[in-house]
């Protein structure tokens, strides 16, 4: 029985915290449809973007995994975004086999469109909180409680 049935109810109750967490998981949306829509590219294309600019180790195969897409898939997104001027294709150092993907100063511009209003908000959030340390950390147990995956080291 879900929590809406138990509550007679056709809404889910849930905690302050969970509901602001979902407010900032839609205002994550539409400032990605906002970017994403300034820049001619979808959403999925300004997901690899950040990753593309967040990763150590920016293989198409590590972009595939951390977005869960196909390989194939990364491949169109990384086509597209190559067409766009937004990022390019370099071979790895010491791996002739594989690729590492580098954003343009174009796609670097786009993707701090995005992070930097993230930034600013968590940053004005923690100025609230007791520390960074502990935002952060609360932060990160929330991901790593609703997605697994997070629990992996960023290579």
């Amino acid at each position: 029985m879900t929590l809406a049935e138990k509550a007679g109810r056709t809404a889910v109750e849930i905690s302050p915290l969970a509901r602001s967490i979902i407010d900032v998981a839609d205002g994550l949306a539409a400032l990605r449809d906002k970017i994403s829509s300034e820049y001619g590219i979808s959403d999925n294309e300004l997901r690899a973007a950040v990753r593309i600019a967040t990763e150590t180790d920016p293989t198409p195969s590590v972009i595939s995994r951390r977005l869960r897409l196909s390989t194939a898939a990364v491949t169109t997104i990384t086509d597209h975004l190559v067409d766009r001027g937004l990022a390019v294709r370099k071979p790895k150092p010491n791996d002739r086999r594989s690729t590492l993907l580098e954003l343009t100063h174009r796609g670097l511009q786009m993707v701090d469109d995005e992070l930097g209003v993230l930034d600013a908000s968590l940053r004005a959030i923690a100025k609230s909180a007791s520390s960074d340390d502990q935002t952060t950390e609360a932060l990160v147990r929330i991901a790593e409680s609703i997605d697994p995956d997070k629990n992996e080291t960023h290579n």
